[in-house]
């Protein structure tokens, strides 16, 4: 008698085992409607410790170092580097055939490893002033390639609308920041946008200025 007690508890026992593992088992089956297969009280005591028991054998979960240190960053360094891998990975995705990223895109992804906000934040503004100045977006087929427009020419239409925002954006950033992004901050501003045009620094602050202040943008 004993053994048939046995052998019925051990069957009992590997359905339970079973339908752990089963996706279209449902905790719920004792609540379905009138016509289906009911899952009795006692049984479901019985998955229940089967399922303490399974969660008991499994080594705790230890996340991933990078993660963990990812998580323990202030909430507006998590989101820098939310905007900046997403900038990355969709220029990567839509650049066309043949077309490079730029070298820019490198020191980013160089800053996002190392979790110092300041230093992903001049290298995120660095990537983007680099998209606008240097590529462009094709009309047909929506791809991203390397423009044909220096933008030197200050009465050139693109470099009224790209150097004046580029030069809003980057003084937006700079503003309130610590003096060591502010200095890296102008630094792009000089290398980037003022040499291009062979205006003095003062001399492209009013243009820009005077341009925004007309309703120019990019």
């Amino acid at each position: 008698m004993r053994g048939v007690q046995h052998k019925n508890r051990a069957a009992k026992q590997n359905r339970f085992c079973s339908a752990l593992v089963c996706p279209r088992f449902e905790f719920g089956a004792a609540y379905r409607s009138p016509g289906q297969r009911t899952v009795r009280s006692g049984s479901m005591r019985w998955l229940l410790a089967l399922a303490a028991l399974s969660s008991a054998l499994v080594p705790p979960h230890r996340p991933r170092p990078v993660r963990t240190r990812v998580y323990k960053l202030p909430q507006e360094t998590v989101d820098l580097k939310f905007r900046a891998k997403g900038l990355l990975d969709d220029v990567k995705r839509n650049l066309e055939e043949g077309a490079e990223m730029p070298d820019s895109a490198e020191k980013l992804r160089k800053a996002y490893v190392t979790d110092e906000h300041n230093d992903i934040y001049v290298a995120f503004l660095e990537f983007f002033m680099d998209l606008k100045l240097n590529y462009d977006v094709s009309y047909e087929t929506d791809k991203i390639g390397p423009t044909t427009n220096p933008l030197t020419d200050i009465e050139d239409e693109m470099t009224r609308e790209k150097l004046p925002f580029l030069y809003d954006v980057a003084m937006t950033m700079r503003d309130g920041a610590k003096p060591e992004v502010q200095l890296g901050i102008w630094r792009l501003v000089v290398d980037k946008l003022i040499d291009r045009t062979g205006m003095s620094n003062k001399e492209f602050s009013v243009w820009a200025s005077r341009i925004l202040a007309e309703g120019g943008s990019a």
